[in-house]
């Protein structure tokens, strides 16, 4: 297993400065990614789930044909499956393996990353939802 601190220290050996301040930089940034990347994916996961429930009360209410209904819904299946083992993997990776949050600020690193990446991903949910609404639940003309 690849620890993301054993191999920043090698990284400083061979650059030959001794601090600390390049492996903290390191991991900073690698928390950085991992709470955007975490984010995106539990977000897109997230809306895959919701536009399977609107699939299943689309064609229980049977006002769009059926053929566009599991079109769509497998759209949502694969981007749900695709994220949500992304999130996973992203999760089992970064906290098992390369070992990151497990300090106060690394934490932090990881919560300001993901609250810019959801702040920017927010404005996307009604016109989202809306367009898998009108497309499962309203009859074409």
């Amino acid at each position: 297993m690849i620890q993301i601190k054993a191999w920043v220290r090698w990284q400083s050996a061979i650059l030959g400065k001794g601090d600390d301040s390049l492996e903290t930089g390191w991991v900073l940034l690698a928390n950085l990614i991992w709470g955007g990347g975490a984010t995106v994916c539990f977000f897109r996961a997230w809306l895959a789930f919701l536009g399977l429930l609107m699939c299943l009360i689309g064609g229980l209410r049977r006002k769009t044909d059926v053929g566009a209904i599991f079109r769509i819904a497998h759209v949502q299946v694969v981007e749900l499956l695709l994220f949500g083992l992304s999130l996973a993997l992203l999760f089992v990776v970064c906290w098992r393996n390369l070992m990151l949050g497990r300090t106060p600020l690394e934490t932090l690193v990881f919560l300001v990353a993901a609250s810019a990446v959801l702040i920017r991903l927010a404005p996307q949910i009604s016109g989202r939802m809306e367009r898998l609404w009108k497309a499962t639940n309203e009859p074409d003309e």
